[in-house]
């Protein structure tokens, strides 16, 4: 049995072209098949990576073999033996080839000036792109005869770019302006472009030496070349080098001029000489001028740029607003700083629908946050403005006669209380006022009572803990009276001043109670057992009885000297009674004098 091909069969159709010497084909026909001239070439642009085609050695092998006879193929099919299989690179070069085919005949078919409408229709990066393709458009869109299609795309970009330069083309200038890429090492993402020298370098092809040249250096790196200084004036030159505040030069620049300098030297024909130098003028001005317009055009696009994107950043946001919003969602959740604040609303990215199923849940994940922090918030509003009608309720009930001498806890430990408390939690929606806590006010006497025995029970253990020997363990509320003696002294923790607290009065008007939201009355008050037993002396030297309150010592308002301590003066300094005890302790904690060279003023 023989082997029948499908093209023997009928069933693969033969490719037929078109007969290419038809008047509108034949001009175009010839510019794609005819490779260009170097003088058409105009532009290098960078390389185009391509894969590489891996061929076995059967391959190679089977290509230098000389074809079988039809007897052997039609024994070795007879046989039963498998045939070759294809390999992937004779795959991809068939591939290769059907799409040369289909460009020759789309080419074909179509009269050139059709082809020049269709491509001005692209955008010059489009085009770039579209020569990168194959040799034939590439042989064909570098040419000098394309100037036409990359000129009408170029005038078609919104917003408009500037014109091309007399001492650029077409295509080089479209890769200028719309690539990014380094134009020595093709390194790509390069924003900024030196306009004057037509370059867009990297930051290591900007250094000076690789491609620029600070100016005060091409006298001694280009020793051999007469005239430097007169020929930098002749060129064009930028402050994009690495010194901010000097002129740099193209080394090419400096080299072409350079050789041309030195011929026209060694005529020493005057007329030329001057031609050359005008010539050079009007050419480094023509470039100065167009390199300063182009830096204005590009930070004006820059602006217009940098204004798109914000109007398309305030959109996407409001269209994002206006789609949770409808999805039922609060305003004042949605317009939360952290969900306005998100890289999901903040993009410059226009939003579709496609983008939008991908952003909904993330951004309802947000917006739930954004709630439950907004809830916390007004509820935490809410309940300072009952705790406020609360408090002012608690202190006018501390201004009544019964309370002025008696130690009184903090409104923060009254609201403790559950009468209080019933009123406060109360939901958002519950309007509170004075008369909400009536039943709170008239439990007001028996929660202040219990609270007050809880701190004099605090500090009496204080006391006991801390040597106190006039108090017993364990601790007796009847014993309260006791911390109204003058020998019962606290002082404050957190404060460096040690000022002694002693009595009612000084408890209730320390300063960390008194602050708005300072601690619990008497948990940052500690006894001092030292400064006790100075108080005592002082009693003794005073003649007074050791029971005396410090109340009864304020009325007194006795003054005491120290024989050692002296003022810078050489004076004895007369102190009260609390006045010496802060003076003889230091943080509160230790005693540096003895009580003995203290002595009551006379």
């Amino acid at each position: 049995m023989g082997l029948v091909t499908r093209k023997q069969a009928g069933k693969l159709k033969a490719v037929k072209y078109q007969d290419p010497d038809t008047d509108d084909d034949a001009q175009m026909v010839d510019a794609l098949q005819s490779p260009a001239s170097p003088e058409e070439e105009d532009v290098k642009l960078p390389p185009v990576k391509r894969p590489r085609h891996i061929h076995s050695t059967e391959d190679e092998n089977a290509s230098h073999s000389p074809e079988p006879d039809s007897n052997e193929e039609d024994y070795e099919t007879s046989h039963g033996k498998k045939r070759k299989r294809k390999t992937k690179a004779n795959g991809k070069s068939k591939a290769k080839g059907k799409v040369k085919a289909h460009l020759d005949t789309f080419f074909d078919k179509l009269p050139l000036e059709v082809v020049y409408t269709i491509f001005s229709y692209l955008h010059p990066s489009d085009l770039l792109r579209l020569a990168r393709t194959n040799h034939m458009l590439r042989s064909h869109l570098m040419s000098k005869s394309s100037t036409s299609i990359w000129r009408e795309a170029r005038e078609e970009v919104d917003p408009p770019v500037p014109d091309c330069p007399p001492d650029q083309s077409e295509p080089q200038w479209a890769y200028l302006l719309f690539t990014r890429d380094c134009s020595t090492c093709f390194r790509t993402n390069i924003p900024s472009v030196d306009w004057f020298h037509r370059l867009r370098l990297c930051s290591n092809c900007n250094r000076a030496g690789v491609n620029l040249i600070f100016g005060p250096r091409v006298k001694k790196r280009f020793h051999g070349i007469p005239d430097t200084d007169m020929l930098l004036d002749l060129l064009p030159y930028s402050n994009t080098g690495s010194s901010w505040n000097g002129k740099y030069y193209r080394i090419k620049d400096v080299e072409e001029i350079g050789v041309e300098w030195t011929a026209l030297k060694k005529k020493g024909n005057a007329s030329e000489i001057l031609g050359f130098k005008e010539r050079k003028e009007a050419e480094t001005k023509e470039i100065m001028t167009n390199g300063a317009f182009c830096k204005a055009w590009e930070r004006d696009a820059n602006i217009l740029k940098r204004q798109e994107a914000r109007n398309t950043k305030e959109a996407r946001k409001n269209e994002i607003f206006k789609r949770l919003e409808a999805l039922g969602h609060d305003a004042r959740d949605v317009r939360d700083w952290k969900v306005a604040g998100s890289h999901l609303v903040n993009s410059t990215t226009p939003l579709s629908e496609y983008r939008w199923k991908i952003l909904q849940p993330k951004l309802e994940i947000l917006v739930a946050h954004a709630k439950a922090n907004r809830l916390r918030v007004e509820r935490l509003r809410i309940i300072g403005q009952r705790e406020d009608i609360a408090r002012q309720l608690i202190k006018a009930y501390y201004e009544s006669e019964d309370m002025l001498n008696t130690i009184r806890p903090s409104p923060e430990d009254v609201f403790k209380l559950e009468e209080f408390q019933a009123v406060i939690q109360l939901p958002n929606e519950a309007t509170v006022t004075v008369a909400s806590f009536e039943a709170a006010t008239d439990a007001l006497p028996r929660a202040v009572a219990a609270a007050t025995e809880e701190i004099q029970r605090r500090l009496l253990k204080s006391m006991v803990d801390r040597g106190a020997t006039n108090v017993q363990s364990p601790v007796d509320v009847s014993d309260g009276r006791k911390l109204e003696l003058a020998t019962s002294i606290f002082l404050c923790r957190t404060h460096i001043t040690a000022w002694p607290v002693c009595g009612a009065y000084d408890l209730n008007n320390h300063k960390c109670y008194t602050a708005y939201y300072g601690p619990s009355l008497g948990s940052c008050l500690q006894y001092n057992h030292d400064a006790s037993i100075f108080v005592s002396k002082l009693l003794k030297a005073a003649d007074l009885d050791p029971k005396t309150t410090g109340e009864e010592m304020d009325q007194l308002d006795l003054r005491f000297y120290c024989h050692e301590n002296l003022s810078e003066s050489g004076v004895r300094l007369a102190m009260s009674w609390k006045s010496a005890v802060s003076r003889i302790t230091d943080g509160g904690m230790q005693v540096h004098f003895d009580a003995d060279h203290f002595d009551p003023s006379p």
